[in-house]
């Protein structure tokens, strides 16, 4: 009896022993992804901040010309590849974002102006008009201004992108159970109603991003993620043909 307790601690030892070893050596395989993933964001935002300045440069020499619709059509397709290069930065910089959190009395029609001034270029060259409404409600939120406009920069882009000539873009804000809302409403091509439970899924494009080819599937992810972070909530409705209404609520 004596031999075969003896036996089961032993069998016990080694067994402990070899867990242990298991255990240690995945701690050491996450620790090396870590560090390998943080490698990786170090490489991109230094890549992508490189990349900045080239188009910063382009667009002054540009800007410096003489206007035409040929500089127009090349500012515009600059404004997009910046665009597209902010969506990576904040990508690898997401699991930082609440960090980064300045939260304040934000003027929404402010911010909704500031959007607009910075799309110009494609309201004009897509020949799409904004227009701002306010329903009996102080357009004053609680959030952060760098982080909201940066979401209702995308919001508006793709509106844009996805217009018609000669549509509007309407800004509603209003108030919903004493809660601030913000609409923003196209009449463009829409989302066909089996894409719209996706569209905010990494890398997600649906049938638009493949037929217009220019979307990254990274956008409205990082709308959706940002919002948790600030305590929004997000809402999209859509029919195909007629548009798309997206809206936020500020809690």
């Amino acid at each position: 009896m004596k031999k075969r307790l003896q036996g089961i601690d032993l069998f016990t030892d080694s067994f402990i022993k070899h867990e242990n070893q298991n255990y240690n050596q995945f701690l050491s395989e996450i620790e090396n992804y870590k560090n390998k993933n943080s490698e990786w964001r170090t490489y991109i935002v230094q890549w992508v901040h490189q990349m900045k300045s080239q188009i910063s440069s382009m667009r002054l020499t540009l800007q410096n010309r003489k206007h035409n619709e040929e500089n127009m059509q090349l500012l515009v397709e600059l404004d997009q590849i910046d665009k597209q290069l902010n969506n990576i930065l904040n990508l690898a910089r997401l699991e930082a974002v609440d960090r980064d959190l300045k939260i304040e009395p934000i003027n929404l029609s402010e911010s909704i102006n500031r959007v607009i001034n910075q799309n110009k270029r494609l309201f004009i060259q897509r020949n799409v008009f904004p227009k701002i409404q306010i329903e009996n409600t102080v357009p004053t939120v609680l959030s952060d201004k760098k982080w909201l406009d940066f979401i209702l920069d995308q919001l508006v882009h793709n509106a844009i992108k996805f217009s018609n000539p000669t549509d509007q873009i309407i800004f509603n804000i209003k108030q919903i159970d004493n809660k601030c809302c913000l609409d923003i409403s196209d009449t463009g091509i829409g989302i066909v109603k089996e894409d719209i439970p996706r569209i905010f899924d990494l890398y997600f494009t649906g049938k638009n991003g493949r037929t217009n080819n220019t979307s990254s599937g990274i956008g409205l992810y990082l709308v959706k993620q940002i919002l948790e972070q600030l305590g929004h909530k997000i809402k999209v409705e859509s029919e195909q043909s007629k548009g798309t209404k997206f809206t936020i609520y500020f809690d």
